[in-house]
């Protein structure tokens, strides 16, 4: 309830700060059953511009680093919304059985492989998080990208939401490795945002943050 009432609330004020416009709403997934979004992360704001994308009928998950909780009014914020938060390293267990949850439970999970913000705008070289999430439930990816000017997301400054087409990852064949195959599936799951960045002119950078 607490989630569809802060979506009434903060409607107006998101379009009329951020205005948007979603390209291929008709590729978006209409099953009931659970996957995960994919999109590349450009700023603060992405999460928000993509719950209102999904509409108010499905609650989108997504993972969110621990740091962001830390003011009170911002964990409010982010928990009724859906998020939830993600400690790094190698020890960070607690978020991913929450998203292995999202999955079982047939809800939508949203990640952003980076893994981080670009600070340019440029397409980062994807972790292989999401992708092993996706192959582990047999689920699918509904890649998402957001494209503005220079790549800034700012007040008053229209961003598109470009939606791809629903993908299945490759099954992992004989003789190829765990670590191999979750890097063919992260490359097939940014295939697609990376050639939509590359026709609106944003280059990819392949450096890590």
């Amino acid at each position: 309830m607490g989630y569809r009432i802060l979506y009434a609330i903060a409607w107006p004020i998101i379009h009329l700060l951020f205005p948007f416009r979603v390209i291929g709403r008709e590729k978006l997934s209409t099953q009931k059953g659970g996957f995960v979004i994919c999109a590349n992360h450009i700023s603060l704001m992405d999460p928000v511009l993509i719950i209102y994308t999904i509409k108010r009928k499905r609650m989108v998950r997504f993972m969110a680093k621990q740091e962001v909780f830390k003011n009170w009014f911002v964990s409010w914020f982010l928990r009724t919304g859906g998020a939830f938060p993600v400690s790094r390293g190698a020890g960070a267990t607690g978020g991913v059985k929450q998203a292995e949850n999202v999955l079982a439970n047939d809800q939508i999970l949203g990640i952003f492989p980076e893994g981080t913000r670009s600070k340019t705008g440029q397409l980062l070289k994807a972790k292989p998080g999401a992708a092993m999430l996706v192959s582990q439930f047999d689920t699918f990816v509904q890649p998402i990208v957001l494209v503005c000017k220079d790549q800034k997301v700012r007040p008053f400054r229209r961003t598109d939401l470009i939606i791809c087409d629903p993908m299945r990852l490759p099954r992992q064949e004989e003789g190829v490795s765990q670590r191999d195959y979750l890097r063919l599936c992260t490359d097939a799951i940014m295939q697609p945002i990376a050639a939509e960045l590359a026709k609106r002119g944003v280059p990819a950078g392949e450096k890590e943050q």
